[in-house]
């Protein structure tokens, strides 16, 4: 997790916006990222179904903690740059 600040001096992380089922979100993109996480904030705003994922992701946190994540949206409608993805969010 990480401020504006940090994202801007990053060099693999890039802010931008991009739209998930037709709602447009600021994002950080991080090119190291081995997945794609979504807020719950922004999870309740683009009207997908939440599945249970089959194990627990783990995460590291700044602090030192570590943050268990078990839901899924599958296959949302990523739009970047007028190009149409889907993608697994967690």
């Amino acid at each position: 997790m990480i401020n504006k600040k940090h994202a801007e001096d990053s060099r693999t992380v890039v802010i931008g916006t991009l739209t998930l089922n037709s709602i447009p979100f600021v994002v950080l993109f991080d090119s190291g990222a081995t997945h794609s996480f979504i807020s719950s904030k922004a999870a309740s705003q683009i009207g997908m179904e939440a599945h249970q994922h089959p194990v627990d992701l783990n995460a590291s946190m700044p602090t030192g903690e570590i943050a268990k994540y078990n839901i899924k949206y599958q296959n949302c409608l990523v739009i970047l740059n007028q190009e149409a993805f889907k993608g697994d969010l967690i």
